[in-house]
């Protein structure tokens, strides 16, 4: 029999040991609060790091989070994309950053340069080499049929899988050519997005427009029909990020005097105030509601995150007119259809697409 008090054994989990614990309230007293306090410290070093430019940038751009990983991107038939119909490429800027690509062809021009044979009962063909490709092929597409010139939003790369849907779905059900870039700092491309913020993404937007004018160029002069508006049937679409993007291309090209089928912005955001507002963390916990509940606090955040806030097309809504066109596509009408975040912001016009000589079209906009 020991002669000192016994050391109290480990609590382990059985039926019994949970319903003592249930029944003595300080215990659960405690565990409450030290979870409380541990959620309250992740939630307060949060709203800590969107002041520093550096996680700024970093959480908006998530451009390190390059899905899939270890991508083939000079094998885009490995993700699902028939053979021979993308060719992946590389664009140069005018700061000399290097931007890996893909343009994808129209279906029915694809179909026309893959005619069905048979030898033998097997399906056979030989696919044209990069070099027909950007001598005649992609040429002659961009002047036979419209094309979209896409501008993704954060994180992944274009050979992310939801984003190839959209190509596939461009190239058959609007018979469009595709070119899919990837901006600077994401997938294979140079350069670096966090460094040279909102001018190295108009940059990288502009060079994926030049490159397809000089495609269409190319094009005219191998006796396919003139066209003086060379950009009259290119669509510019941008998603999520890429609507900042897609606009600030528009609203240059509008300044320059040159012409544009429209711009489309799907799920864009308003300013960083409204997505925040309507942003959960982990599609559960709204971001801004705890702050919110403490008087000045939410005002008071703002107010230091607009002298923080990195430079990356932000705030494409300001004061000034605003109008929406309707963008009529081949045979389809598109209808714009505004979410809660852009109601609130009606009676302010994008300062990013106020210049804008093209109709715009948004859609599936909450924020």
């Amino acid at each position: 029999m020991s002669d000192g008090p016994s050391k109290p054994s480990s609590i382990n989990a059985t039926p019994s040991n949970i319903e003592a614990v249930a029944k003595n309230p300080r215990t659960l007293l405690q565990r409450a609060h030290f979870a409380l306090t541990i959620s309250g410290g992740i939630y307060g070093l949060i709203i800590a790091l969107l002041l520093v430019p550096f996680f700024q940038s970093h959480l908006v751009f998530l451009h390190t989070l390059r899905f899939p990983w270890f991508a083939k991107y000079s094998v885009p038939e490995q993700y699902g994309l028939s053979p021979g119909k993308t060719h992946n490429f590389y664009i140069q800027t005018s700061d000399n950053v290097t931007l890996g690509a893909w343009f994808v062809l129209a279906d029915p021009y694809y179909q026309n340069i893959y005619p069905t044979a048979y030898d033998n009962g097997t399906l056979s063909y030989d696919p044209p080499s990069a070099e027909s490709l950007l001598e005649k092929h992609i040429p002659q597409s961009l002047q036979r049929h419209p094309t979209i010139i896409w501008f993704h939003g954060n994180a992944a790369t274009r050979a992310f899988h939801l984003r190839i849907s959209h190509y596939q779905a461009f190239a058959s059900r609007l018979k469009a050519n595709v070119l899919a870039i990837d901006y600077r700092g994401y997938g294979d491309s140079g350069g670096s997005v966090v460094k040279d913020g909102e001018e190295g993404l108009a940059k990288d937007a502009r060079a994926a427009w030049d490159w397809v004018m000089e495609m269409k160029k190319r094009g005219a002069t191998q006796g396919t029909e003139q066209n003086s508006h060379l950009g009259a049937d290119v669509l510019l679409v941008g998603h999520s990020l890429g609507t900042a993007v897609a606009a600030r291309l528009g609203s240059d090209l509008g300044k320059e005097g040159v012409q544009c089928r429209g711009v489309v912005l799907m799920s864009p955001f308003a300013s960083i105030e409204t997505l925040l507002e309507d942003y959960y963390l982990f599609g559960l916990v709204p971001l801004m509601k705890p702050i919110s509940m403490i008087p000045g606090a939410r005002s008071e955040f703002f107010i230091h995150l607009r002298r923080t806030a990195v430079d990356i097309l932000f705030q494409i809504f300001s004061s000034g007119p605003w109008c929406i066109n309707l963008i009529r596509w081949q045979s389809f009408t598109y209808v714009v259809r505004l979410g809660p975040g852009l109601r609130r912001c009606l009676a302010d016009a994008p300062t990013a697409i106020q210049d804008i000589r093209a109709p715009v079209l948004i859609t599936h906009a909450g924020t």
